[in-house]
Parts: structure tokens; sequence; C-alpha cells
């Protein structure tokens, strides 16, 4: 999550940089993952934010639920065996 929250930064330091010491003009706003979505990047910068971070949700949770229930039955597993050991000690 402290990524997610970090790429979400980075995107939008334009905006936060604009509010904090505005220039004559606004700051170009780029998005820097590149993904095309056929529409004009610049004019509809929120859509792309938004599109990106909830990529970024699921794409993290598509990680991390595998990986956790992996290492629950690892440890299941090793519970298991170490019962399995003071069953065949005694």
């Amino acid at each position: 999550m402290f990524v997610i929250f970090f790429i979400i930064i980075i995107e939008l330091i334009p905006v936060i940089l604009d509010a904090v010491t505005p220039m004559n003009k606004s700051r170009p706003r780029k998005v820097k993952i590149d993904f095309e979505l056929f529409i004009d990047e610049e004019q509809y910068f929120y859509i792309y934010l938004m599109y990106e971070i909830v990529t970024l949700i699921i794409e993290t949770f598509t990680v991390l639920g595998p990986a956790t229930l992996s290492f629950a039955l690892f440890r299941h597993c090793c519970a298991n065996f170490k019962i399995a050991r003071y069953v065949l000690i005694f």
C-alpha cells in the first residue's frame, strides 16, 4: 500500500506544485505509467489517474492473495508435521 501511495504522490506532483507554487501557466500533466485509453491524456488526467489507481490496487491484491494463502498452507503443513512428530515419539 505504501508503494501505491508513493505512485499516486508522484503522479500528482504537477497538481500539488500548481497549488503550492503557481506559475503563469499550468504545468503539463503527464502520466508516468504508459498505457493507452484513446482519449486526450491532458484533458482527462483524473480519469487516467483513477484507472491507474484501481489497476494498481487490483494488481496488488492479485499478488498478495495467493502469496498469503501459500504462506498459510505452508504454516499449516509445518504444524501438521510437528504434531505428527510428537505423536510418533510418544
